[in-house]
């Protein structure tokens, strides 16, 4: 082989080389660096567009003898609500904040930290929704819970009504947990109850 030949050889297998390169490497290397970093970014890249992830409320008010919003101006919002049996009253309310857009409740539970006393009636426990001036305007709880049967340090769920429209609350409207003394304010039951709600 003359020399002349054996340089074409030679810049033909660079040039092969180098045409390897750029079809198979560069491309592979663009890949792995727009490739999802962590199984986090994959999982959320692969998220349906609009889907709606439940969201959980705590915080609400504790309000005796009336449910109606303006009530509540100028309180602390707390995470640990305050029913007493001997206050004068036989309905007491602890109202969480009026949402902005329409929302669904898809459970609830209560879980009672401490309580003292005695009530010599029942205190029933419903999950209500009311208008602004405290109206009812439906129940989401399908049955009640007694609130001084129910135990001490651990959650105990609420019935969720299977009908659609009792789990809805629209602006305007505020969801409400409604204690009720059925034989009035007597005695003296102190409960100290916590409450999470997952609405989307």
């Amino acid at each position: 082989m003359n020399t002349s030949s054996g340089i074409k050889v030679k810049l033909w297998s660079a040039l092969t080389a180098a045409l390897v390169a750029v079809v198979v490497i560069l491309p592979a290397m663009v890949l792995a660096n727009t490739a999802p970093a962590s199984s986090s970014v994959r999982a959320a890249a692969s998220s349906p567009q609009g889907a709606v992830y439940p969201e959980l409320i705590r915080l609400g008010f504790t309000s005796e003898g009336d449910a109606s919003y303006t009530n509540l101006v100028g309180r602390s919002a707390s995470n640990v609500a305050s029913f007493r049996s001997n206050r004068g009253v036989s309905d007491i309310y602890y109202i969480f904040p009026a949402p902005a857009h329409t929302l669904n409740v898809i459970s609830a539970q209560m879980n009672v930290i401490t309580s003292t006393g005695t009530y010599t009636g029942t205190a029933n426990v419903t999950l209500e929704v009311r208008d602004m001036s405290g109206a009812l305007l439906h129940t989401v709880s399908s049955t009640a819970l007694d609130l001084e049967a129910a135990p001490i340090g651990s959650w105990t769920p609420f019935a969720i009504s299977t009908t659609p429209s009792d789990t809805l609350v629209d602006p305007g409207q505020v969801l409400v947990v409604h204690v009720t003394f059925d034989l009035g304010s007597s005695d003296d039951l102190n409960a100290r109850p916590m409450f999470e709600v997952y609405v989307n």
